[in-house]
């Protein structure tokens, strides 16, 4: 009993609301056609004639006024207080109606035009996230412009925490291939050195330094990719970057040269771009995806030129927006 008085509240609110926002009523006849209107009891036909079937008055029937345009017309329904729907012209030249006032620039993005749509539309709709926690093995190189003195700390295998933000992937057409723009930011820190600046090689010695830091790099990005093209689908992909790196840290380092070997201390906080490569490789299963990236990028600063070189492999969520 209850849900049949729900349902008819319900069904009362929908007609009401439909009343409340109908267009206005119009005549039974176009004007400018000398059409009238069918008599009660009677339907009125296409071709101007009426027909009586003894059926209720014409304030309870559909009744389609006549036909006044010459351009591929459409009858639109048009509902009354009294209940009765007739059909009324609607002009549409050519079959195109004419778009709203509040239609939007862009589409569906609901954001408009100009240069706030536009941005709207590049870096947030479809954008998305990646937490991720892995590990990494990167080597930092400082070479002392002023005798050439040199070391490389390293970070051998320690956990690490990364964020990804991408743009929305796009396709070249109907291909696997694609492009996209990636911001990454991830934490450091080295307390090991190494004599050569492998990013793999080389035997890692605890010579009592340390040096702690986040490093992040923008790339637009292309890549190839197997499997399905949707966000949320499952897929591997391969990509390579080219962009901007930068870099804040403090610390110490071991410098050495032909005849001096010295602990000095290192700081920058400046955020100086400087360009950057990269090359990924991606394995996604819904939101879940696991990561492989390699990075490498030179951080010259005043007193040094610096060379950072990272591997990282993390398990990753992404967030959509």
């Amino acid at each position: 009993m209850k849900r049949s008085i729900l349902a008819i509240g319900l069904l009362r609110f929908f007609i009401v609301a439909s009343l409340a926002f109908a267009p206005s009523a119009v005549g039974h006849a176009a004007a400018g056609n000398g059409g009238a209107p069918a008599a009660a009891g009677a339907t009125a036909t296409l071709d101007g004639s009426s027909e009586n079937n003894g059926a209720a008055p014409a304030s309870d029937l559909w009744t389609p006024s006549s036909i006044a345009g010459t351009h591929g017309d459409i009858m639109i329904p048009q509902y009354h207080s009294d209940m009765a729907a007739r059909f009324a012209l609607a002009d549409v030249q050519h079959g195109q109606a004419s778009m709203p006032d509040n239609t939007l620039a862009t589409g569906t993005t609901g954001t408009g035009g100009g240069l706030l749509g536009w941005a709207y539309d590049s870096f947030v709709d479809g954008a998305s996230i990646i937490l991720g926690y892995g590990v990494r093995r990167s080597n930092f190189t400082f070479t002392r412009k002023s005798d050439n003195a040199s070391g490389t700390i390293v970070d051998r295998d320690y956990p690490a925490y990364f964020l990804i933000y991408s743009t929305k992937p796009s396709f070249f057409e109907n291909s696997r291939f694609g492009y996209t723009f990636m911001i990454k930011l991830s934490s450091f820190d080295m307390n090991q050195q190494i004599a050569t600046g492998a990013v793999i090689g080389g035997t890692p010695t605890d010579v009592h330094t340390d040096l702690q830091g986040i490093i992040g790099y923008a790339v637009p990005s292309l890549y190839y990719q197997w499997g399905e093209h949707r966000s949320t689908g499952t897929f591997f992909q391969i990509g390579v970057g080219l962009g901007l790196a930068t870099t804040t840290y403090s610390g110490t380092i071991e410098l050495q040269s032909q005849t001096t070997t010295e602990v000095v201390s290192v700081r920058d906080d400046s955020f100086s771009l400087h360009p950057a490569w990269t090359t990924f490789l991606e394995a996604r299963w819904r939101h879940w995806g696991g990561y492989l990236s390699i990075m490498r990028a030179r951080l010259p600063g005043e007193s040094y030129d610096t060379l950072f070189e990272d591997v990282s492999l993390y398990l990753g969520y992404r967030l959509f927006f």
